[in-house]
């Protein structure tokens, strides 16, 4: 019974905009079992955009990348 509150939650949450890595801290659940549960909840392509491009380790990683290529010029 606590795994089917677990996956209304998550399906509320993903309902939210929440992405796989925020309900899965917020749950406790692995991405795998989210994939299951939430195959047929894809987020739209506006919020998929605004998680990818303000991704704190994806900027990160960016700038790291462009300090090394300044420094080996």
């Amino acid at each position: 019974m606590t795994r089917l509150k677990d996956r209304e939650k998550a399906i509320k949450l993903r309902k939210q905009g929440k992405s796989y890595s925020q309900i899965k801290t917020i749950i406790g659940v692995n991405k795998g079992t989210l994939s299951y549960w939430l195959k047929d909840f894809p987020l739209e392509e506006k919020r998929l955009r605004e998680l990818r491009d303000w991704n704190q380790v994806r900027i990160e990683h960016y700038r790291k990348t462009r300090t090394l290529k300044r420094e080996n010029i």
